[in-house]
């Protein structure tokens, strides 16, 4: 049979091709949207949480390059399961990079978190989505001060240390400087620790205006030739007469000779409460103010600049009164060292001090843009607002403790997750990889066990715990356990062979000293000598079991009601903790290997793979 020819005209084809191009046009919006709000893949499964951190470009005033961003947050689950002191914090780019960054504050009680990121390229017309990573037990401390501030910067002074405590042995360098260049400051005048207080960004350091001041090393990058930026955060108790920020004397010696400072931020002109930037070149003295006077009594951002022939001053992130010019080089003729000082003109006077608090002092060796320090005081006036959002908990795909039983020696079965949750062998033999799952394993026989430590906490959250096992007794053997059995028993286990099953059944038990919950598998013969695999899986209030990758016909157990169990003794693999008989009863009789606990439920396809 013969098809008839079909002959399309252009009036066919304007008629045909909207109509194509309908599932085109929404198969490219899903496929686009979908790869757009895709989560990224996990940086590394050692680090077991994760949060989603979104950066509004609105507050970036224009694209910047290697910026410092603030992240100033108090997160409860930051202290739940970040180190003590935040050294597994970490932060990853949305295309798996590294970022370094600076903690400058960490509490784990609070989950009080202060520190600074260092994001390649900040643009202000797409939001930049960045991945802060913590709950890494055993990772050394990841924080790289040095490199965050690299570049132009000479010292940063976040004000957070005690002034009238040594950060060296020798007592000196009170506060420190975050950059490479070790430009720490040493306290002078009756400063004590009553002196640091709360800041705009986590501390801030108090000075009296009578005594108190900090001295700062001479060094060859405070000794720019034509750029300079000074800022700080400043909240003056009162308008001090000429009081100063951050200065570089003329002469080093405190005289009162024109043209006093080679370089200067104040904070009050006189007494009129107007901060103001002096430079000298040629040995000639210019200042430019602000245009009126900021308040006492609360915080402003003062930033002082100088590119060589314009000199600006900024207030809370915008440039008041215009500039004013000074051409030439800045004049260092007068004296080859001259330290820097913060609080008073010169360490060798005692005029000019300035009266209040100062937090996050900064000098850079060359002059920032406007949009640089407006996306600066956007970021740290308001870091919560800096970010469109910070996202809920990630959980990672990586175990919270994972014991291969491959070293082969030894008396430690080391955790290869990352977490350090390292196990003490007790009696267990090495057995080679002939007889094993996976590698080497352990042969375990009466009064032999694994202990691993309280560190890993079960039953509280959801979780997965699996383990591989061959046997032959028809013993009641305990697979692995948490807690105590017996008077006081607050427990959780996986039993072989228990009275309350029978021989060849595994029985899961859960037991909070008020409530005992168990059930036994439907799957029997599991003690016959071959290489079996067990998951426990909490699920909420479902606690389900699996056998050889298969969910045993008997579960779910629904443990809705149920309390918790006594976390403060060890997980132990082989035995279980008798209360009454004072050790460990109910020992395993034949081979472990691979076992792994999860911090979440795994799915059953997980299981079976």
């Amino acid at each position: 049979m013969k098809l008839p020819t079909i002959k399309l005209t252009k009036k066919h084809l304007k008629f045909i091709l909207p109509i194509l191009a309908i599932p085109l046009i929404v198969f490219g919006y899903l496929f686009f949207t979908k790869s757009q709000t895709a989560s990224a893949s996990w940086w590394n499964e050692s680090w077991l949480y994760r949060k989603v951190l979104i950066i509004d470009h609105t507050k970036v005033s224009s694209d910047l390059k290697d910026f410092p961003v603030l992240i100033s947050l108090t997160d409860m689950d930051l202290g739940a399961h970040a180190q003590a002191d935040g050294g597994d914090i970490i932060f990853i780019d949305e295309d798996g990079g590294k970022l370094v960054h600076e903690i400058e504050f960490f509490a784990s009680s609070t989950g009080a978190l202060v520190a600074w990121v260092k994001i390649p390229t900040l643009s202000s017309s797409a939001d930049r989505t960045i991945y802060m990573y913590y709950g890494n037990a055993s990772t050394v401390d990841q924080d790289k001060p040095g490199e965050v501030w690299a570049g132009d910067y000479s010292g940063i002074w976040h004000m957070a240390e005690n002034p009238a405590g040594g950060t060296n042995p020798d007592g000196t360098d009170e506060v420190s400087d975050s950059t490479r260049n070790g430009n720490g400051a040493n306290s002078g005048g009756s400063m004590d620790a009553s002196d640091l207080v709360a800041g705009k960004i986590g501390s801030a350091i108090d000075f009296d205006g009578s005594s108190d001041y900090l001295r700062i090393g001479d060094n060859a990058g405070f000794k720019p030739a034509s750029g300079i930026t000074m800022s700080a955060w400043i909240n003056p108790d009162i308008a001090s007469n000429w009081g100063k920020i951050l200065c570089r004397d003329y002469s080093a010696n405190g005289g009162w000779e024109n043209p006093y400072v080679t370089y200067c931020l104040s904070s009050s002109y006189g007494t009129d409460g107007r901060p103001y930037l002096e430079i000298t070149t040629g040995a000639s003295n210019a200042k430019h103010l602000a245009s009126s006077a900021i308040a006492t009594g609360t915080w402003h951002y003062v930033v002082g600049t100088w590119d060589g022939t314009n000199m600006k001053i900024y207030v809370n992130g915008v440039a008041v009164n215009g500039t004013t010019t000074k051409t030439g080089v800045l004049d260092y003729s007068a004296t080859s060292t001259s330290d820097l000082v913060v609080a008073v003109r010169s360490p060798y006077t005692q005029g000019e001090r300035y009266d209040g608090k100062i937090d996050e002092l900064r000098f850079s060796t060359v002059a920032k843009s406007a949009y640089w320090i407006q996306t600066e005081y956007n970021n740290q006036s308001d870091p919560v607002a800096f970010f469109t959002s910070v996202g809920s908990e990630e959980t990672g795909p990586g175990p919270v403790g994972y014991w291969a039983f491959d070293e082969g020696y030894g008396a430690t079965a080391h955790d290869d997750s990352g977490q350090g949750n390292d196990g003490s062998i007790v009696g267990a033999n090495w057995q080679s990889e002939s007889m094993c799952v996976s590698g080497k394993c352990l042969y375990f026989n009466d009064n032999q066990y694994v202990d691993v430590g309280s560190d890993i906490k079960l039953f509280d959250n959801d979780l997965s715990m699996s383990a591989w096992f061959r046997t032959s007794s028809s013993s009641w053997v305990t697979i692995m356990g948490k807690g105590s059995i017996f008077t006081g028993g607050k427990r959780a286990q996986i039993n072989l062979n228990d009275q309350e099953c029978g021989v060849g059944k595994l029985k899961v038990e859960i037991d909070d000293d008020t409530v005992k919950k168990y059930f036994c598998s439907r799957k029997s013969g599991l003690n016959d000598n071959n290489w079996h695999y067990t998951a426990l899986v909490r699920d909420g209030d479902n606690l389900r079991m699996y056998i050889d990758g298969y969910e045993d016909k008997n579960s779910p157990l629904d443990i809705s009601g149920y309390g918790s169990i006594d976390n403060s003794r060890p997980l132990t693999f082989g035995s279980i903790y008798h209360e009454d008989e004072g050790g460990q009863r109910y020992f395993f009789k034949g081979f472990l290997d691979e076992i792994k606990v999860y911090p979440y439920a795994r799915s059953a396809s997980q299981i079976k793979a």
